[in-house]
């Protein structure tokens, strides 16, 4: 059956992180005829970053230790009760046409909007090393609250000694696996509650070295790896690799929109978070800011605010 074009509507928001959220929840008190769309399953709020984090302790309004699934319960609690649907879809494409945009879905539905919020956030980046495209997804993971278990009395390599690297290390090692831990530099960069935590566990790690190849047929077995101190190639036998080497921005979108971008990649706002394209904003981690679910809160109601004035100018 052939997809109609929808009439259009107030706005668009792209994304169900903390940014996304706050922003449906602002249009929601202005009265908006909005939409809200998370192409991912879970969610990238709930699996990939609070939840791998254990406790989140600089969030106003919280007591004590708050877990991410707590907070994330939290959020949908809010959700709910003001009636806002977060549809589990995929926006493919937007297009500006005339003074609104069309926005494309992934399963063919077209969409007509006065504004956008772009809060697509990070997504994790690749090692770009031999294997790792092949092997993802059969033993390499960048989600280690969501392929963790997996894991349970195995040996695993976590790639990355920063904050990510650390708390999915200890993770791992918490639910049973063997842990390694590679790191590039001299050493492990973490927050020191962290350190503290994979000292106490007594968690292997190897600084000044690199993974260079990922080792397998049908799944991991192996990964080579270089030490750039005594310039020495070794093969660490694991069954599988957890790679958190950092993020980058989720900007398939804002390219696609031509929008003006950090020479990162990230979406270049201003202090109303308004993009250089009329009638599209952004918020969250997409725009490069402190990446902190406090902050990404913070834009999304800005956005918001800003967006409802447009429309009421427009």
């Amino acid at each position: 059956m052939k997809k109609t074009l929808s009439k259009g509507i107030d706005i668009v928001i792209v994304g169900a992180g903390p940014a996304g959220i706050t922003a449906a929840i602002y249009a929601k008190q202005d009265n908006r005829n909005f939409r809200i769309f998370e192409s991912k399953k879970t969610g990238w709020f709930a699996a990939v970053s609070a939840d791998s984090h254990y406790f989140i302790d600089g969030f106003p309004g919280t007591s004590g230790k708050l877990s991410g699934s707590e907070l994330m319960n939290s959020f949908n609690s809010h959700l709910k009760y003001l009636n806002i649907k977060v549809e589990k879809k995929e926006v493919v494409d937007i297009k500006r046409e005339n003074k609104h945009f069309k926005i494309f879905l992934g399963n063919g539905e077209k969409i007509t909007t006065k504004t956008v919020i772009l809060a697509t956030g990070t997504v994790p980046k690749r090692l770009n090393v031999k294997g790792e495209k092949e092997l993802f997804g059969k033993g390499v993971s960048n989600f280690c609250t969501v392929d963790g278990d997996n894991f349970k009395g195995k040996k695993v390599v976590v790639v990355g000694g920063r904050n990510s690297g650390a708390v999915a290390s200890i993770y791992l090692h918490k639910l049973g696996a063997k842990v390694v831990l590679v790191e590039r530099d001299e050493c492990l960069n973490a927050k020191a509650k962290y350190l503290k935590k994979i000292y106490k566990n007594k968690i292997d790690y190897e600084l000044n070295t690199e993974v260079i190849e990922i080792i397998g047929s049908s799944k991991v077995e192996a990964v080579s790896v270089f030490n750039n101190k005594t310039k020495k190639e070794n093969i660490l036998r694991c069954d599988g690799v957890f790679v958190y080497i950092g993020l980058q921005p989720n900007n398939y979108l804002a390219k696609k929109l031509r929008l003006k971008l950090t020479k990162e990649g990230y979406v270049k706002i201003n202090d109303r978070c308004e993009t250089s394209l009329r009638g599209i904003y952004a918020a969250g981690d997409i725009t490069g800011n402190v990446k902190q679910i406090v902050v990404a809160c913070g834009q999304g109601a800005v956005a918001a605010y800003n967006v409802n004035k447009y429309l009421l100018k427009s």
